[in-house]
């Protein structure tokens, strides 16, 4: 596209172009420190003369054909006036790229000895110069073309510049050459082992001489925001140096660039105007950069982890041997480099153990600190490509173990999107509470994704919410927490997570999330409360009548590990800490039960909970049916979803996400006695609010008896009605099966009675263990009578993933997680929507309005998935063998 004879007057007038004297429409300017050197621009005959000293390739670029020769005449104009030699310049060089193609460099700068020193390719601003700087990240471009051709440049640069409000504005992106490059066979070989990053310093600057680029170190200012492609780009360029720098052990691999990441935290924590110190500095060594990083680890693991790092930097080792003779005081600090930095440590992609193994690694460290320095990772509100980034990491890097299956994004969202948060502040407000934020907590933090979600969701809330309308001590938290973002975590965000790693993972989670205030607590989530050297806050909290509950928080989501072996024996007081505990042997894996515990003494009366747990925890016999007991008793069942083997990456186990509210603690106990005294005394009442209690039970679970028959039963006199009842028939085949009966009547003693008294003591060896049963399943029935619960299938395969809106890829240069998204880029995914959280056309929405006990009516668009039942409907009350089971196979209501 051609410019306008307007701008480009306007142009070279800027650049300092004047009128020929005695000349119509033509321009020229001086050069005095080149003894006025002069350039000429013909606008009549739309030429461009660069004079008898710059070598022209052709003419292609003297003309006004094209925008682009202009910016080419400006970067002309700004290498002569930095003091560059006319004669050391040629446009357009040319070079022959193959049979038939011939490449064209826009200005070659040579040194004194003819080689070529810098390579500059100019493009127009905007698109032009966009599409060039992305071809160059993805193959080299045209620049790394030329390169090819002539090794001896020592920098390329990508140029652009624009005529804006009367000001010139230009951009370059340089690249320095490595010297290890010229040894490489092709240009895909040093585009493999360039680390994609430009340096936007050095050539133009005022401190810059011609010959003498002085790139200067980046300053906190001059960090660039991520953007969807640098997410993607970034993590391909790291797999790239991992893999030519044959780096094997990929999780080990992973687990250091976390270590990267906190060190770039620490660093970003700056002026704008202070120089970073996670930078390859030009006047590098290897060993200074990773003196530094460890500095930045050491003040990372201490502010954030609370951990204390055993580490010495020179100043500390120097305060110690100031009293030395300077030669051996030296000889010592390099053993001291040597020891501290010649062996495996928090930088160690590759094992080191010597001189050698240190500077194979120390290539890897400079790559990686080189890939990541240009950009921010640290900022006050969510950054969804950086988060992108960090997902790719966690997919494909950390191998994911002892139980672990990590939450995907979408289903972390859909279950922090499925409760009532926002009422629950406002309910809080209304009541006058100080802390008016759900205090949340997540026991098995893993990558830190439910803590990420519920922070973002609290932050979006508090964000809607007027100040001016509410008392003074609200509105000023209000507002200092919209000019602080996520201040308020420290407080009320709680994570625990037992691997080390994770910890790490999650605080940087954190981090790129808007927010590192949260605390996240190396720890075992099934820690004694009052015994943990790591708990704090409200962790250390118990009640006065039980040293086994907590209860200080609102809202619980979490992803618990599920069928550890033998995991008994990692526990620290576990028998003071849980009901659960005596049923555990040596071997026992069923940690999810004891997870299930934890869950109950953590939250206060009217706590959620949206807990992923397998499904084999609604049917299993043993301890499951304990956990089971625990669930109905302290939990109203708000909502089960029940996803398949699309959902998670590392594991095909089928799970169930349980939504629940937390009762208080005497309600059950209230119900027991109730029970107790209507067996006593066979009286009709009213039972945890439920009118003519036992007539209701008795309906629905003995059929074609009334209250006046099971009282007959309960007299142990049972009537004819109740001896001909299909329960009462199974009971007593039930009774004669069982192995404790049959002993007895292999006794001695048992035989030597007549058999009245045979009769007589198994009827009320029969009555006894019947009317046991019957308490205890009238028990749940009466807890769970007249509550619904909200079913949500996903289904299968390919159904599974359309309703979820995402799968999993292993495709290399395509790894991780793959949200569907339509036409406008806004995910497709039924579980939840980003903007409404009661679309009646996603899952959330009937778990959202479960929770605050509204009407629930399923669209039609979901009746394949969605069904909402009598929570009674799920437990089967009519079988002798009740276990507490929990079946999703009902019918819709």
């Amino acid at each position: 596209m051609k410019i306008s004879v307007t701008e480009i007057v306007e142009l070279i007038k800027v650049l300092g172009f004047r009128a020929v004297d005695g000349a119509s429409n033509i321009y020229y300017k001086n050069y005095s420190r080149h003894h006025d050197y002069v350039i000429k621009v013909d606008v009549d005959k739309e030429k461009i003369e660069y004079g008898s000293k710059i070598i022209l390739g052709d003419h292609t670029t003297s003309n006004f054909e094209n925008s682009e020769n202009f910016v080419v005449l400006e970067c002309v104009d700004r290498v002569l006036e930095k003091g560059y030699s006319p004669d050391r310049l040629t446009l357009e060089h040319k070079w022959r790229m193959g049979r038939n193609e011939k490449g064209k460099l826009d200005i070659l700068v040579t040194d004194k000895s003819d080689n070529a020193y810098l390579m500059i390719e100019c493009k127009t601003s905007g698109e032009e110069y966009e599409r060039e700087k992305r071809k160059m990240q993805r193959d080299g471009g045209q620049l790394f073309s030329y390169f090819q051709q002539d090794k001896a440049a020592q920098y390329l640069c990508l140029y652009s510049s624009r005529l804006h409000n009367g000001q010139i504005e230009f951009v370059n992106d340089i690249v320095q050459i490595d010297e290890q490059w010229k040894e490489l066979n092709n240009q895909k070989e040093i585009f493999d082992h360039w680390n994609k990053n430009f340096k936007d310093n050095g050539i133009f600057e005022e401190w810059a001489k011609p010959y003498d680029i002085e790139i200067k170190a980046l300053t906190r200012g001059r960090l660039k925001e991520l953007n969807e492609e640098d997410s993607s780009r970034i993590f391909n360029q790291f797999a790239e140096i991992l893999r030519h720098n044959v780096v094997s052990d990929k999780p080990n691999a992973f687990n250091k660039i976390f270590n990267l990441f906190l060190c770039k935290i620490v660093d970003e924590d700056r002026k704008p105007t202070e120089e970073l110190k996670f930078q390859w500095l030009e006047s590098d060594t290897d060993e200074e950069l990773q003196k530094r990083l460890s500095d930045l680890y050491k003040q990372g693991m201490k502010e954030y982890l609370t951990k204390d790092v055993t580490d010495y930097n020179d100043e500390q080792v120097a305060g110690k041997l100031y009293a030395l003779d300077p030669e051996v005081r030296e000889q010592i600090r390099e053993m001291f480099t040597r020891v501290r930095l010649h062996k495996n440590n928090e930088f160690a992609f590759k094992e080191v153990f010597d001189e050698k193994s240190f500077r194979e690694n120390a290539i890897v460290v400079r790559e990686v600190v080189e890939l990541l320095q240009p950009y921010q990772i640290r900022y006050g509100h969510k950054q969804q490509f950086l988060g992108d980034f960090f997902e790719l990491l966690l997919s494909t890097g950390i191998k994911q173990e002892a139980g672990q299956f990590f939450t995907p994004v979408p289903i972390a969202k859909f279950i922090v999107s499925s409760l009532p948060i926002r009422e629950l502040i406002e309910r809080k407000i209304d009541n006058d509470e100080t802390n008016f934020l759900p205090y949340t907590i997540d026991y098995a933090a893993g990558s830190g994704h439910f803590l990420t979600e519920a922070m973002d969701e609290v932050q979006r809330i508090l964000e809607s919410i007027e100040p001016d309308k509410q008392r003074p001590s609200v509105k000023a938290k209000l507002k200092s927490w919209r000019e602080s973002p996520f201040d308020w975590a420290f407080e009320y965000i709680y994570g625990i997570e037992a691997d080390y790693r994770l910890v790490k993972t999650a605080k940087v989670s954190c981090f790129l999330n808007g927010d590192g205030l949260a605390n996240v607590i190396h720890a075992d989530g099934l820690d004694n409360f009052q015994k943990s050297i790591d708990y704090k806050g409200k962790l250390k909290e118990i009640n006065n009548e039980d040293s086994m509950y907590n209860g200080q928080f609102d809202v619980l989501v979490a992803n618990p590990p599920y069928s550890v072996s033998a995991f008994k024996n990692t526990l620290k007081f576990g028998e003071e800490s849980f009901e659960l505990y005596d049923r555990l042997t040596d071997d026992s894996s069923e940690i999810e039960c004891l997870f299930i515990e934890r869950m109950k003494q953590l939250l206060k009366p009217g706590g959620w909970a949206g807990v992923i747990l397998p499904s084999s925890i609604l049917s299993n016999s043993g301890i499951y049916s304990d956990a089971r007991e625990l669930i109905l008793k302290y939990f109203d069942l708000k909502a089960i979803a029940e996803f398949g083997s699309n959902t998670f990456m590392a594991t095909n186990t089928n799970t169930v996400t349980l939504f629940l509210e937390r009762r208080h603690n005497n309600v059950w106990k209230i119900v027991e006695t109730a029970i107790k005294n209507f067996f006593d005394k066979p009286k009709e009442a009213a039972v945890n609010g439920i009118e003519q209690a036992f007539s209701k039970y008795v309906e629905a679970v003995f059929e074609g008896l009334e209250l006046a028959d099971y009282v007959s039963l309960l007299t142990k006199k049972p009537n004819e009605k109740v001896l001909h009842q299909e329960l009462f028939i199974d009971y007593k085949s039930w009774f004669t099966s069982l192995t404790e009966v049959k002993q007895l009547k292999d006794r001695k003693a048992f035989k030597e009675k007549s058999k009245t008294e045979q009769q007589e003591e198994l009827d009320k060896l029969f009555f006894e263990k019947v009317l046991a049963r019957e308490q205890d399943k009238m028990l749940y029935f009466f807890l769970v009578y007249g509550q619904q619960t909200v079913l949500i299938r996903v289904g299968d395969k390919q159904a599974e993933k359309d309703f979820i809106g995402y799968e999993f890829s292993n495709r290399r240069g395509h790894e991780g997680l793959k949200m569907y998204r339509d036409e406008r880029g806004k995910p497709t995914t039924r579980l939840y929507d980003e903007d409404n959280q009661l679309n009646p056309e996603k899952a959330n929405s009937y778990v959202y309005r479960s929770f605050l006990q509204q009407e629930v009516s399923v669209d039609k668009s979901l009746t394949d998935n969605i069904a909402v039942s009598d929570t009674v409907e799920l437990m089967d009350f009519k079988t002798f063998a009740f276990d507490k089971s929990i079946s999703l196979n009902v019918k819709k209501k």
